[in-house]
């Protein structure tokens, strides 16, 4: 019984941290950063710059959320409170900001900014971006959106914040730097045509490799383990009990023989 109690204490908290890893989905990487996208995401890239679009459906006719994810290189007097002013001052008569604020995100500053319709009408857009680094001649400039209509915007926050609070650098920034160039008239044409396809044509969804009800790899790896351990916890329970049992018998028969004598 010891032993059982001491496989379920150091046993439990290993499967928990197991199942919050492996069913939150995959990592999305670019040549410049990376973070935590749940699976049932698609990115595509879009040219030089590595321009990405990622977009998902809630379900069938639903109003897609999107992520666009850019780098750019900046010049070498670019820092964050200059980024902070502009987007203090890039307000207009239809889109309304709700706040612009430094965040700390695994040992790197970003600067978090908040929208209503910044996009388009009626859409929340939550943006990160940074200026890196101070040791390189020329800076990155990186820029994350978040993007939902206000419908489904509640539904996808928590991811959101998810995937910003995963953000990671990539430690090559300076290779990724000198790679970096401008994008074409085509590659800006192709990314807007496939937003505008997105956001207008239901029919995109053929175009997505994984159904919504289907589970990653990760997922049925994660519960196939998760019901090996269950079932060998269950197994041990069963042989310890019965272990014990037996030994109760023992002492009875011991206490009967010697009542008798």
């Amino acid at each position: 019984m010891h032993f059982f109690k001491i496989f379920l204490s150091k046993t439990i908290p290993i499967i928990l941290i197991f199942f919050s890893f492996s069913l939150y989905g995959k990592k999305f990487k670019a040549s410049y950063v990376k973070f935590d996208i749940e699976y049932d995401w698609v990115c595509k890239s879009f040219g030089v710059v590595e321009w990405w679009v990622c977009h998902h459906y809630l379900h069938k006719g639903a109003k897609p959320s999107l992520m666009l994810i850019t780098a750019k290189e900046g010049n070498t007097s670019d820092n964050l409170n200059l980024y902070i002013q502009t987007s203090n001052e890039e307000q207009t008569i239809n889109s309304k900001k709700i706040h612009v604020k430094k965040i700390l995100v695994n040992h790197q500053v970003w600067v978090e900014s908040f929208y209503r319709n910044s996009v388009l009408k009626n859409v929340f857009s939550r943006y990160v971006a940074t200026v890196c680094c101070d040791e390189m001649q020329s800076k990155i400039h990186i820029l994350i959106g978040f993007h939902a209509h206000k419908e489904n915007y509640t539904k996808y926050s928590s991811e959101f914040l998810k995937s910003i609070k995963s953000l990671r650098l990539s430690k090559n920034l300076k290779e990724v730097l000198a790679q970096i160039g401008k994008p074409t008239d085509k590659q800006k044409q192709d990314m807007l045509s496939y937003i505008e396809r997105i956001l207008f044509n239901s029919d995109l969804e053929r175009d997505i490799p994984i159904q919504k009800n289907q589970k990653s790899p990760a997922v049925w790896v994660s519960l196939f383990i998760g019901f090996i351990l269950v079932l060998s916890a269950i197994l041990l329970y069963l042989f310890y009990y019965k272990k014990i049992g037996k030994r109760k018998k023992r002492i009875r028969r011991k206490k009967r023989k010697t009542h008798k004598k």
